[in-house]
């Protein structure tokens, strides 16, 4: 596989605002699950593009899924403030 080409080329549409292209992107690095620490920024840029296209629950769950992988990244990252801003959007704080 080719994750490294692979999520430079969703962090280059996610950068030039091409947001569907990149959560694509994201969304395939994402599906292939390998154990690899570029899949777990994948799943955080794909929450961040779902956020930006105003696609909260699937964003939700993103970020809820790398807390669930590892705490340490979601704590690093700040997961926590994003997932609050899914919430706030949603009307759920």
């Amino acid at each position: 596989s080719d994750l490294p080409a692979g999520y430079r080329a969703g962090l280059d549409a996610y950068t030039a605002g091409g947001l569907g292209r990149a959560a694509g992107i994201f969304e395939e690095i994402v599906a292939r699950d390998e154990k690899d620490p570029m899949t777990l920024k994948a799943r955080y840029f794909l929450a961040r593009s779902q956020m930006k296209l105003k696609q909260w629950d699937a964003a939700s769950s993103g970020l809820i899924s790398i807390y669930s992988i590892s705490s340490s990244f979601f704590t690093e990252w700040n997961c926590d403030y994003l997932l609050g801003e899914c919430r706030r959007a949603q009307g759920k704080d």
